[in-house]
């Protein structure tokens, strides 16, 4: 009884005992010496319904820093299915409804979950980057998100990550300590996007993520 409650999750929808209780106390683990800087978080809460982020990808702290945007949401990630075969935490992922991808590849059966995941009624995060940044800088945008975006018709927020390639870089065991932000540039509502052309929608989505951690500021970060 105690495993069907917990551990099992309806079709196409996070199961709420791990969006609202083990999945916070993950995330807060994860952001340990870390502060969240969440900029313009109330276009997003405007959003009555599903929607699809967007965002750059320079750490495994984007995906800790997206939830904060707007914690009251029953968020779901597009994740690597590599940590989907990682004990517990792959049962973990699998039971708070994420959706796992295959890198470098089409995967039908992923956007076959994108869709009846918003079709449930529930938010989506994409790094439509696909990976990890290696220098801090921007990587390739595939033509395919917009493709993705126009035919789900929903609204579609662009965030900007800055300073997680520093905060938890893939060449260090620990974190620094530091202050993540997290800005939502946009939101395009299903009007526009459906308004635009598919080209042109890669463009938006490339200027407003193509983020280069080594220009702007210096920032100090404690170790």
């Amino acid at each position: 009884m105690l495993k069907k409650f917990f551990f099992k999750a309806q079709k196409g929808a996070p199961h709420p005992f791990f969006t609202s209780i083990v999945e916070r106390i993950i995330l807060k683990l994860m952001s340990l010496k870390v502060g969240f800087k969440i900029i313009n978080a109330e276009k997003v809460k405007e959003l009555d319904g599903p929607f699809i982020y967007l965002a750059n990808h320079h750490s495994w702290l984007d995906a800790v820093a997206m939830f904060k945007i707007d914690p009251e949401k029953s968020v779901v990630g597009v994740i690597n299915e590599f940590y989907f075969r990682v004990p517990i935490l792959g049962k973990v992922l699998s039971r708070a409804g994420h959706i796992k991808k295959k890198m470098f590849c089409t995967d039908l059966k992923c956007v076959r979950s994108i869709i009846r995941t918003i079709r449930a009624g529930y938010p989506i995060i994409i790094f439509p980057e696909g990976r990890l940044s290696t220098d801090g800088g921007p990587s390739h945008i595939g033509s395919g998100t917009a493709s993705l975006c126009k035919s789900l018709g929903v609204p579609v927020a662009l965030v900007e990550i800055r300073n997680n390639y520093f905060l938890a870089p893939k060449w260090r065991k620990k974190k620094f300590r530091g202050v993540c932000e997290v800005e939502v540039k946009r939101v395009l509502t299903p009007e526009e996007i459906a308004a635009t052309d598919t080209s042109e929608l890669e463009a938006i989505i490339r200027d407003n993520l193509s983020y280069n951690e080594f220009e702007g500021e210096k920032m100090c970060f404690r170790s």
